[in-house]
């Protein structure tokens, strides 16, 4: 089994391995490939020539103990299902390991489908993530208490700044959070923007706070 970095012309195949393994929509999709996807951090699994697995592998930076770390962030493990338990899975893992520490990436990061998959491979549990589904009347009485306001944002690419000190505000004296880098913040909100949701900014005194 052969794996490796993929090649500019091997976009499409990747696409549509990814669609065959995700649910994820058409426009969704046309827009992660032409945009954020780099050949260069999509490893590919090769069986006779046949590409049967992929495992993309994104350069991140955390913050842990106030030091910045270069970590990976690593999503999109999928394997075509006539060879799953044929051990691809597990060799795209390992040489993300590889890369990620040839690239200096002491740290790697995921948010998996299926956690159970990745226990018995040595990962654990670091982070949780919550949704909360409110409209923003229910959030009217923050804004009150605050003497502020809330103010659906009509363009957030173009209050990116904003955002990021709002972001580094609240997280300053956390440990473990993401470093977000104007890139980050775009494919961020473009991601958003195509499942239509909305960016509420709360500002007091006229300032922006949340």
């Amino acid at each position: 089994m052969e794996i490796r970095f993929a090649k500019n012309e091997e976009a499409v195949i990747s696409r549509e391995l990814w669609e065959y393994c995700f649910n994820d929509s058409f426009t969704w999709t046309s827009w992660f490939f032409s945009q954020p996807y780099k050949p260069e951090n999509n490893l590919l699994a090769f069986l006779d020539g046949k590409i049967i697995g992929t495992l993309q592998t994104e350069p991140h930076n955390i913050v842990l103990r106030g030091q910045q770390i270069a970590a990976a962030y690593m999503f999109g493990l999928a394997t075509l299902p006539g060879y799953r338990g044929s051990g691809a899975g597990v060799a795209l893992l390992k040489e993300a390991y590889l890369q990620n520490k040839n690239r200096g990436q002491g740290v790697a990061i995921m948010s998996p489908f299926d956690p159970d998959y990745y226990y018995p491979k040595g990962w654990s549990w670091c982070y949780y993530r919550h949704f909360y589904k409110q409209t923003l009347a229910s959030l009217a009485p923050y804004a009150t208490k605050s003497q502020g306001e809330w103010e659906i944002l009509a363009n957030p690419f173009l209050a990116i700044e904003v955002l990021q000190h709002i972001y580094k505000t609240w997280l300053w004296d956390c440990n473990g959070y993401s470093l977000r880098i104007n890139e980050q913040w775009q494919t961020i909100l473009a991601d958003h923007a195509i499942e239509e949701d909305k960016l509420a900014l709360l500002r007091e005194d006229g300032q922006p706070s949340a």
